[in-house]
């Protein structure tokens, strides 16, 4: 019988010191079970998870491989590894035929599930942190991973010619932020979404700072038949939670937190925020506003693709990406999705200039920005017939719900046909709430 062994693998608090331990532990699990058995290994959760009582089930891989395998009906047999490192140990010694968490996939392996875009970005303690960009690493102590973070270290010492020492970490992720909130590290590297969820439970931690370009990371496998039956069964799975979903799932289960922002402490509001300020620049908007923004248009998350397709951070429709030049896979690397976000931006402030009070003016451009131009033009033009004043989204926005009126969307004025504006009307109710909400935070508006 064929035997096939599947690797999930989750940011643990096992110490990659014991990876060769979890390679024997897993042959020998995999020669046991015998059959189709998928012998499943994976990392536990972060331990603040653990500690806040909010890891008891599975996150998001554990629930697709374990749904995987129900539907196939092949029991599967959970094991536990060590760090993205081990990864690819378990792969290249034969222990197993698929590593089930984002990797970046090597020779011979064969990607599959998901993808995600991901840089490798520093994580220091943010009012210590000496390394705010890629030129102040002179002389720096820098801790790794695996090998692509070994690699990427070694090529930008080679680029900048600066002589920091490059480190591996002998211990989990879990470790390592703990040796660098008590000082004992100044800095670690680790894949921006691995990062980030770090961030909500230690806000003191800066991991702003990425050293590399954005990179496809997947699930991989050795088996070419296997990958095509895993793709196969993602095609169908409209269920499925985003990472960033089943991190605030998880997260959000027991501490209550207000995912608006990150610290009020520390004024941070998102990840991103580093995004928000550069491009709010280049339409001349409050930061702040850009990222309430992207908060009730995706949860900050950049994996989140809506019914119709709407994509990343600022949920663009592939034809937005198109008409701003860029390709629709662009819409998937974070910073492109902002890019081309602020660049429609600034299409409708065009559109929109001749309403010269700035707020109400934003008002309409994000109502554009989430309906299309056409119904916020018919809307207008109903104001403007009716005796309204076309430059108030409030009188605006009264005749884009009765758009959804024979009498109205039939009207000659209204060039776009039938629409229903609730949706619309909500947005800008929703993301003017935020935006106060984090200006009456103590968020600087720099």
């Amino acid at each position: 019988m064929h035997v096939r062994a599947l690797i999930i693998v989750f940011i643990g608090t096992l110490a990659a010191i014991s990876c060769k331990r979890d390679i024997a532990d897993g042959v020998i699990a995999h020669r046991a079970t015998g059959g189709d058995t998928l012998v499943a290994v994976t990392l536990q959760s972060p331990q603040f998870m653990k500690r806040i009582g909010a890891n008891n089930g599975d996150d998001m891989h554990g629930t697709l491989v374990k749904a995987f395998a129900a539907d196939r009906g092949i029991p599967i047999k959970i094991l536990y590894t060590a760090s993205t490192e081990s990864i690819y140990h378990y792969i290249n010694n034969g222990v197993c035929s698929l590593a089930a968490f984002d990797i970046v996939p090597e020779d011979g392996y064969h990607p599959c599930g998901d993808t995600l875009m991901s840089s490798i970005n520093l994580i220091s303690l943010r009012d210590k942190a000496k390394y705010k960009n890629t030129t102040d690493l002179d002389s720096a102590e820098i801790y790794y991973f695996d090998r692509h973070q070994r690699a990427r270290l070694e090529a930008l010492r080679d680029e900048t010619g600066q002589m920091f020492v490059c480190k591996p970490f002998a211990g989990s992720l879990d470790e390592a932020i703990g040796e660098v909130i008590d000082g004992s590290i100044e800095c670690i590297t680790s894949y921006d979404f691995i990062a980030y969820q770090y961030l909500y439970q230690y806000p003191e931690l800066d991991v702003s700072v990425s050293i590399s370009l954005p990179s496809y990371m997947s699930w991989c496998t050795s088996d070419d038949s296997l990958a095509t039956e895993i793709n196969e069964w993602f095609k169908h799975q409209r269920w499925r939670a985003t990472r960033t979903e089943d991190f605030y799932r998880w997260y959000a289960y027991s501490s209550k937190h207000d995912f608006r922002y990150v610290s009020r402490q520390y004024g941070i509001i998102s990840p991103y925020d580093n995004l928000f300020k550069k491009y709010a620049r280049q339409i001349n908007w409050d930061w702040r506003l850009l990222a309430a923004l992207s908060y009730c248009e995706s949860n900050f998350d950049p994996e989140q693709v809506s019914p119709a397709g709407a994509a990343g951070l600022m949920q663009l429709m592939p034809v937005t990406a198109k008409a701003h030049g860029y390709k629709p896979e662009d819409l998937r690397m974070t910073e492109y999705n902002l890019k081309i976000a602020t660049s429609y931006i600034k299409t409708l402030q065009r559109y929109f200039s001749a309403i010269r009070d700035s707020g109400e003016r934003n008002k309409f451009i994000i109502a554009a920005y989430n309906s299309g131009i056409g119904h916020i033009g018919d809307a207008m033009a109903l104001a403007k017939k009716y005796g309204a004043n076309a430059a108030s989204w409030d009188d605006v926005c009264r005749y884009l719900m009765l758009k959804n009126d024979a009498k109205y969307y039939d009207d000659p004025v209204c060039k776009h046909g039938r629409f229903n504006g609730n949706e619309t009307s909500s947005l800008i109710k929703k993301v003017f709430e935020t935006y106060y909400f984090y200006c009456n935070s103590y968020i600087s508006k720099n």
